[in-house]
């Protein structure tokens, strides 16, 4: 007959889908510990074939070893393949600024993804209890967090990492492994109250139990209403999610009809690098008049008239500035997927009837273009003019677009076709009319550039 805490854990492992069906191999996190011990035993129990991995950090001297070996000698008790490394976690810290907590984690997780790539292993089982997400809820409360963050850990990461245990709590996981009268190490750090974790386990929670005892059972209600509200969230925002991965773009109506604008923007842009502040004042932007750009270490937001642009930083996403036309090819494929294509010949063998050049196309002499030389295609840069065609005078090419109410994002991806300083043609929107021709003459040869978006 199945344990207790080994009947909750199946439970757990079935309704929330931690393995594919047909896994029965997994990676466990084996630190020593009470936890881990049991989460160990509890999966060989219900027949899984389990592979510890441990890590020493190096952090408390002997007994940091101690642990080692206890670990190894209780993997070859049980007959369980145990692979095992060592980390200078403090030079670590100092490397890359981060707290001796975050750095374990960092190095923990990617030494933990690294051996299930090699041993072709889907899952990392970690010792997480009911009683850690209780004290992560609080924590997270305590910090400033959204919805997720009061869900607490969750059950399953996409990278695999899984905590079956999450339903079970400390005191369980302690009267099963007496049950077994099983030993453990006991990490002398746990309690050091400077470590903000052991703050809220050994101080926070007592009060919080004394305001009510069933404050446990409480906050996994609590989380376990917050999942569902975090889940419906996550659906209706799926589809914004979408259109901002796709065309790079926010609409202000629908971000401003909705009941939350602020909340909406924080989740959509946090993930590109924008803080709490910055996503504030652009939600307070949208009512003002286009024109506020705000920055995070790789891309730009810029406010336009309808919709929030996201842009890299650099103007032409493909790194490069020019690009020169060869007129012996026929063609020339641009970054964002758009295409310059060229045709020489007779007005009869371009299939010409008139002057007429639609904004898609531009029309120039053969002999005017061999004259000219090189031909570029390039965005647009500060002090380019043009003198349209069909307007009088002259116009800077940012005014051009401007009048024809091109949105600010749209107007730095604007092609442009030059001679040296000179604009040829602006595709889809406009030509210059210093370089129009007055007259088709059947004899001569002429080169037809179309533009296709």
């Amino acid at each position: 007959m199945a344990s207790p805490l080994a009947t909750r854990v199946s439970k757990t492992i079935k309704e929330r889908k931690l393995f594919r069906q047909g896994c029965r191999t997994v990676l466990v996190a084996l630190s020593g510990g009470a936890d881990s011990v049991a989460l160990l035993l509890v999966l060989q129990e219900l027949g899984y074939e389990t592979v510890a991995a441990h890590c020493n950090f190096h952090l408390r001297g002997a007994e940091s070893d101690q642990d080692a070996a206890f670990v190894t000698d209780l993997c070859r008790k049980l007959g369980v393949q145990l692979h095992q490394t060592d980390f200078d976690t403090i030079a670590y810290a100092r490397q890359q600024s981060l707290s001796i907590e975050m750095a374990a984690r960092e190095l923990r997780y990617g030494w933990f993804a690294r051996l299930q790539q090699d041993l072709d292993i889907e899952n990392v089982t970690v010792a997480h209890h009911a009683d850690d997400n209780a004290e992560t809820m609080v924590l997270n409360l305590c910090r400033g967090t959204g919805i997720s963050g009061l869900c607490g850990m969750p059950y399953k990461r996409e990278d695999g990492v899984v905590r079956p245990l999450l339903d079970a709590s400390r005191k369980e996981i302690e009267e099963y492994l007496a049950e077994r009268k099983v030993s453990y190490c006991t990490d002398s750090t746990n309690t050091d109250t400077r470590f903000r974790r052991n703050l809220i386990r050994h101080r926070i929670m007592p009060l919080l139990h004394e305001l009510n005892p069933s404050v446990d059972e409480a906050l996994a209600r609590t989380r376990e209403n917050l999942e569902g509200v975090a889940a419906c969230y996550a659906q209706a925002l799926e589809p914004l999610r979408q259109e901002l991965h796709a065309s790079g773009k926010i609409n202000i109506q629908t971000i401003q009809s909705s009941p939350a604008p602020f909340t909406i923007l924080y989740d959509l842009l946090h993930p590109f690098g924008f803080n709490r502040s910055q996503i504030r004042e652009m939600a307070t932007a949208m009512d003002k008049a286009p024109g506020a750009t705000f920055y995070s270490p790789t891309l730009r937001l810029i406010h336009e008239r309808k919709a929030l642009a996201l842009l890299p930083l650099a103007s032409d996403p493909s790194g490069k500035e020019y690009y020169q036309l060869n007129l012996a090819d026929d063609k020339l494929d641009l970054p964002d997927g758009k295409r310059l294509t060229w045709r020489k010949g007779t007005p009869s063998e371009l299939n010409l009837k008139s002057l007429h050049r639609p904004n898609k196309q531009l029309l120039l002499s053969a002999k005017a273009v061999e004259m000219m030389g090189t031909l570029i295609l390039r965005h647009p840069q500060h002090g380019d003019y043009i003198y349209p065609y069909g307007l009088k005078g002259q116009k800077t090419v940012s005014r051009f677009l401007i009048d024809r109410r091109i949105a600010r994002s749209r107007r730095e991806q604007t092609w442009l076709l030059c001679h040296d300083e000179d604009v040829l043609w602006i595709p889809e929107h406009g030509a210059d009319r210093r370089f129009a021709l007055d007259a088709l003459h059947p004899s001569e040869e002429y080169i037809l550039f179309s533009f296709c978006p």
